[in-house]
């Protein structure tokens, strides 16, 4: 968000693109990442869903938004250290992010300590 705040581009550039990208997901981002209003401004909440629709909503939101800052100029880097300790919903956005996100420009990079864990 500080990235974005400082970029040359300005923050209606990125206002426009996130707001373009995410619609009525929007408030699904700002729920997530508070500090994402700095940019966006305050968003309505998201209608409440079922916990299956709730999820793919989730996801979904989560793929379009780092589909808007993936490209070949700005490839993404997400480190993930002691990922023996995460559990099983974040390893299954881990694998939607790589399987079917259809991301370009991501690379995810993950590192475990064997010794820890049974």
């Amino acid at each position: 968000i500080q990235q974005i705040i400082s970029s040359s581009n300005g923050i209606d550039y990125w206002k426009q693109k996130i707001q373009s990208a995410l619609g009525y997901n929007l408030g699904v981002m700002t729920e997530f990442l508070s500090d994402l209003e700095l940019i966006v401004g305050k968003q309505p909440n998201p209608p409440d869903l079922n916990s299956d629709e709730t999820l793919a909503r989730f996801n979904k939101t989560i793929i379009d938004f780092v589909n808007i800052f993936s490209n070949e100029e700005f490839p993404i880097v997400i480190f993930l250290d002691d990922i023996q300790w995460a559990d099983i919903s974040s390893l299954k956005l881990l694998k939607l992010l790589y399987t079917e996100g259809n991301i370009r420009n991501l690379l995810i990079v993950c590192s475990f300590r064997d010794n820890e864990v049974d």
